[in-house]
């Protein structure tokens, strides 16, 4: 799930006919938009999946969410302080091998940006294997496995890092 749409706070446990989900399936990489309220179903799969279909291409726009209990979390960062912003992108995301049958991982390329930075000052990148290894407050570079210096040339710095990792 990408995102849910409301027009409502979402401390309100109600759903209402105007919040909207976006998902995907990693079976076709398309973008899929469905009122919330209409992926309840029950155990038998008699509602909203009843049309799904078996196998690939015919069930990836039917998440079914069970009509008695449902749950969800949002992560909206980790619990580190005195940090700044950090966003990254991979490359080869839109893919990925079939672990199942056998496909070996394969290695991703990262580009991190920062932001919040202060043009002019000098700056440590942190990269941790894992989120087992990252340090709740300083010092940063324990447990880090590599370590990017730079100076900031404005408000933001995007580095591309040249170590890969396994997806």
């Amino acid at each position: 799930m990408w995102g849910l749409f409301s027009n409502h706070s979402l401390d309100d446990e109600n759903v209402y006919e105007d919040d909207w989900i976006l998902h995907a399936s990693d079976q076709d990489l398309e973008p899929y938009y469905r009122p919330l309220n209409s992926l309840d179903d029950s155990l038998k799969m008699d509602g909203n999946c009843a049309a799904a279909g078996s196998g690939f291409g015919k069930n990836e726009m039917y998440p079914c969410f069970d009509q008695s209990v449902t749950y969800g979390l949002a992560v909206t960062g980790l619990d580190v302080n005195g940090t700044l912003p950090v966003s990254l992108t991979t490359s080869g995301s839109a893919g990925e091998p079939d672990t199942r049958v056998g496909q070996p991982p394969s290695k991703l390329k990262g580009t991190v940006t920062v932001t919040n930075l202060t043009a002019g000052q000098n700056y440590i990148l942190y990269r941790y294997l894992g989120t087992e290894n990252l340090p709740t407050g300083p010092p940063w570079d324990k447990n880090a496995q590599f370590k990017t210096t730079f100076t900031s040339q404005g408000e933001s710095w995007t580095h591309e890092d040249p170590n890969t990792f396994l997806r």
